[in-house]
């Protein structure tokens, strides 16, 4: 990210709608016939069942929460 000189970010690995994949092996299956490609899959191993991530929009200054994941948000 240093040599890039901007944040890094993803998005969930899984269709709308879809699971979440819980492996490298699934993301392929996910994106296989599609399109868009991932650029990069980073194979952390098998991961367990969670709610993915909170997304939260803090353009304002305030946090709101767009989706709730595992993090739990106080404010």
């Amino acid at each position: 990210m240093r040599k890039l000189g901007a944040p890094l970010v993803a998005t969930s690995a899984n269709a709308s709608g879809k699971p979440a994949a819980l492996s490298a092996p699934e993301v392929f299956n996910y994106f296989k016939k599609r399109k868009h490609q991932p650029d990069i899959i980073v194979d952390g191993g098998a991961l367990k069942p969670s709610k993915g991530s909170t997304v939260v929009d803090a353009r304002d200054g305030n946090l709101k929460i767009l989706r709730q994941g595992d993090l739990e948000i106080r404010h």
